[in-house]
């Protein structure tokens, strides 16, 4: 099962954008219409049904008061022949063996009688009485082609009538002929005398079940010996077997599915004489509108599936060719095409994605042909380079030379002045760049601060306060000593009291604080915004360097600036504070660890 899992994720990962989609608008789609149309059938099925049932057992009921009043009819009609003066007086004389003469007034009074009743009762088609000596009195429809006498099975109907002790029994023969029959005794004596017997007129029973629902339900009355009294359509040949016809008849009323048959039976059992009012329906004719409620629920789904299909496909594509444009240019840019344009049509993520790739492609082309470009920058440089490499052998010598001679003129001024110069020169065009110590770039301010000392004498003070535990930080060459230059030329010399230049260095959590104060001229409030946020946005520049400003202030500040951030980061660099005519503090903020270490 893992494996046949693992299988089915890696066929789907391996499957490409478009097939995804579809895949999925149509797990979306026919998932949904399925479970909906699957369950709009079966609660449509389930209330065709219920209502077959209510419908059904209504129906059956109300056949059951037409079929209780008709027996009752027949059991009072026959009650009152029993009862009968008339009737009792010549069946007891009958039984008294009384002469011919006597028999035939006595047939003639009995068939007057009954005559009588059956023009009355439609549903009574003939009724005669026999004696024990099978005397016959009896009175016949005179539309009928059948008589009494002549059909009835008089043996049957008497053991069965006995078996009921004077209650009416209801008979059946082959012929489909339905009797009613009960024994009749005298009322002095109790002895039985007489069968009397009525042959039913079987349309009137056809007509009770042919008046109810003529549409769709058929209607049949059963015995219990499954023999069809009435029946609308003769068509059913056996709906119960005999077995569960006796568990039905101790139920008053149920239903059942045929399955067998593809029929819905709903009965209900009337206790006398015992038969069985059944109500029975094919399945297709019941499901039918159930049946063309699923034929029209798949028709629209498969038109919903086809028209969704089709939106499917245009969504997918619309998804799909802008991403596969982009894939193409992509592949374009990896075999050596630096600027590949695309169109851009839609707002959405995909036009988004377009944007961003127009401006990366147009940021590398730009970057290729910058580094295309400062690579025969950096080869025209190199040959200045290999040119220019005797200038500072010529500079140094030049210097040592002077150095000597003020040391032969007994000039030590001259030659201290000449070594820091040198010193500072050297730190200034070595070709090392490697980062020093702040211990060893103080040793170069300090030098500086000498020649500055030689042309302002007692004009200039130096103040310096350094924590010993960033001594042996890591820092690029000459960031202070611009810091302090700037500060010389554009703060104390612009003002005629003695100048002061405080330098600070401190550890602060985790990073080094170096600070380069003057009391100089100062910075004006909207020059100090301008000047704080050039060096803020510096990096981000295109111009790596850029010329001085209108006063020549930016010039070393920016260089300084500059190299920390792209030594460090951006997070790194410096920052002006300063009040005109008042004073100016530049601070410089690396991190203590630096970035080659301490």
């Amino acid at each position: 099962m893992k494996k046949f899992k693992n299988k089915l994720l890696k066929i789907y990962k391996n499957l490409n954008i478009r097939k995804k989609i579809l895949l999925l608008i149509y797990v979306q789609i026919i998932i949904p219409l399925f479970i909906l149309g699957y369950m709009s059938y079966r609660n449509t099925a389930r209330i065709i049904h219920n209502n077959a049932i209510r419908y059904s057992q209504d129906m059956l009921y109300m056949m059951e008061q037409r079929m209780n009043d008709y027996i009752r009819a027949l059991t009072v009609i026959s009650m009152d022949l029993n009862y009968d003066r008339t009737v009792a007086s010549v069946l007891n004389n009958t039984a008294n063996d009384i002469n011919p003469i006597g028999n035939y007034e006595n047939e003639l009074v009995m068939k007057g009688i009954l005559n009588k009743i059956i023009y009355a009762r439609e549903e009574i088609q003939s009724i005669c009485f026999v004696t024990n000596n099978r005397t016959y009195f009896d009175g016949d429809d005179a539309g009928t082609n059948v008589r009494i006498k002549e059909v009835l099975p008089y043996e049957k109907l008497l053991k069965a009538a006995r078996a009921k002790k004077g209650k009416p029994v209801w008979y059946m023969d082959e012929n489909r002929r339905i009797f009613m029959a009960r024994t009749v005794s005298n009322k002095d004596t109790f002895e039985e005398v007489a069968l009397m017997a009525m042959l039913l007129d079987k349309n009137y029973l056809d007509k009770l079940t042919g008046s109810i629902d003529k549409n769709m339900w058929n209607i049949a009355i059963l015995n219990d010996k499954m023999q069809k009294v009435s029946e609308r359509i003769i068509s059913l040949d056996v709906v119960f077997n005999s077995e569960y016809v006796q568990s039905v008849l101790k139920n008053t009323r149920g239903y059942r599915l045929n399955e067998e048959k593809d029929l819905f039976i709903s009965y209900i059992s009337i206790r006398e004489p015992q038969w069985l009012a059944v109500a029975y329906v094919p399945l297709d004719i019941l499901y039918r509108d159930a049946n063309t409620i699923k034929e029209r629920i798949i028709i629209l789904s498969g038109i919903s599936v086809i028209l969704l299909s089709i939106l499917g496909i245009y969504i997918a594509l619309d998804f799909v060719n802008p991403i596969n444009r982009l894939v193409n240019a992509m592949k374009s840019m990896h075999e050596g095409d630096t600027w590949v344009k695309l169109e851009i049509e839609r707002g959405d993520e995909l036009g988004f994605l377009n944007h961003e790739f127009n401006k990366m492609s147009e940021k590398i082309h730009y970057l290729v042909n910058s580094v295309y470009k400062q690579q025969l920058a950096n080869k025209e440089a190199q040959l200045k380079a290999l040119q220019a490499q005797v200038n500072p052998h010529f500079l140094f010598n030049t210097l040592e030379s002077i150095n000597w001679t003020a040391q032969m003129n007994n000039v030590p001024q001259i030659s201290d002045m000449v070594s820091a110069l040198s010193s500072i020169l050297e730190a200034g065009i070595a070709r090392n760049s490697k980062p020093i110590s702040l211990k060893r770039e103080l040793e170069y301010v300090d030098k500086y601060i000498f020649i500055l000392k030689q042309r302002f004498e007692e004009q200039l003070e130096y103040r310096k306060t350094i924590d010993s535990q960033v001594l042996q930080v890591r820092v690029p060459k000459l960031i202070i000593q611009p810091l302090i230059e700037n500060a010389v030329y554009h703060g104390v010399e612009k003002t005629s009291k003695k100048g002061i230049i405080t330098l600070k260095a401190k550890r602060h959590d985790n990073n080094v604080i170096i600070s380069v104060i003057d009391n100089g001229r100062g910075i004006q409030e909207n020059e100090l915004g301008k000047l704080n946020q050039f060096l803020k946005e510096a990096v981000n520049s295109d111009e790596f360097f850029r010329g001085e400003s209108e006063d020549g202030r930016s010039v070393g500040i920016e260089n300084v600036n500059r190299r920390i951030r792209l030594f460090y980061g951006n997070q790194y660099g410096l920052r002006i504070y300063s009040k005109y005519n008042c004073y100016t503090k530049v601070i410089v903020t690396i991190p203590y660890e630096g970035k080659n270490g301490r």
